[in-house]
This record gives C-alpha cells, sequence and structure tokens, in this order.
C-alpha cells in the first residue's frame, strides 16, 4: 500500500504513537519553486524539474500526475550538488539512483530521498534526458567491476537499542 504525500496537523501528531512500529515518514512542509528528480547512472548525472506548483493537483505531491500542466524541463545542477548526487551513489554502493530534490524559492536546494531502483522512464520521455542511453552505456562496459555494497557498522537491532 502506498500513500501519496499529505500534510499533518497537530490533531494527527497525536495518533503517531499508534504508528510507532509503522513505516511513516515525517517530513517539514517545504515551500517549493520546483522539484527535481536528478537519476545517476555511474558517473552520469542528469536532472530535470518538475513544475509542481504549476497545477493544484501536483503542489504537495508531483505523482499526482497532471501531464498537461505540469512543466517538465532538463535543469543544469549546479557543480556542488551534482558531486554531492555523485557522492552519495558511490557511498552507497550504487550504479544508479533517482534522488528526489526539491527548490526552494530562494534557490536553495532540499534533498528527500534516493531510489536505488526509481522510475526513470517517464521523466526521460517528458524531458529528452538520454537515460535509456546512459544504462546502456552503463551495462555495456565491463571494464568497471561491481561496486561493492558499504558494509554497516552497527546492525539493526543495535541501532535500536
Amino acid at each position: 500500500l502506498m500513500r501519496f504525500t499529505q500534510p499533518v496537523t497537530t490533531r494527527d501528531v497525536g495518533y503517531a504513537r499508534r504508528l510507532r512500529f509503522s513505516p511513516v515518514l515525517f517530513q517539514r512542509n517545504i515551500a517549493k519553486r520546483f522539484e527535481l528528480r536528478i537519476t545517476v547512472v555511474e558517473d552520469e548525472v542528469l536532472a530535470a524539474e518538475i513544475h509542481s506548483q504549476a497545477t493544484y493537483r501536483t503542489q504537495l505531491d508531483w505523482r499526482h500526475y497532471d501531464w498537461d500542466h505540469t512543466p517538465y524541463r532538463i535543469h543544469a545542477l549546479p557543480d556542488d550538488i551534482r558531486d554531492k548526487c555523485l557522492e552519495l551513489t558511490r557511498r552507497l554502493g550504487l550504479r544508479f539512483g533517482a534522488i528526489d530534490m526539491i527548490v526552494t524559492p530562494d534557490g536553495n536546494y532540499v534533498f528527500l530521498e534516493i531510489n536505488p531502483s526509481g522510475q526513470w522512464r517517464w521523466i526521460e520521455d517528458q524531458c529528452g534526458l538520454p537515460i535509456s542511453d546512459a544504462l546502456c552505456h552503463a551495462l555495456a562496459r565491463d571494464d568497471r567491476p561491481p561496486l561493492a555494497a558499504p558494509r554497516p557498522t552497527t546492525t539493526f537491532a543495535q541501532e535500536l537499542s
């Protein structure tokens, strides 16, 4: 069962105790100029703007797709953000990652999550990003050994105690 992003009120937080063993993520509401889907394929970083604020239906969560009214554009990431995306995927031992970010009205980049097997074809279709080409080139290369996943320093049980 997947739930879309929804606002949480102070009253809702009172019920949070019932959710303590459920996979729930609470985040503060962040003002958006637009959202980003950043696809990292090995050393290639391909970013697209999702102008979710252009239509009421997608303002809170762009996954309430409104294809005809939500503009999508290729985005040129600042070098420091691009480098951080590459570093994150490398540290996680990933060769592919779909990163979601928000760009705030004052131009700050806010990281939301990385999906190690995130969907990508839809954003390629919307913007013309060469994600398929990047994946094909990555798969065709045989000069790179598979990345080793990082070894955790603690177990999940230790983190809970």
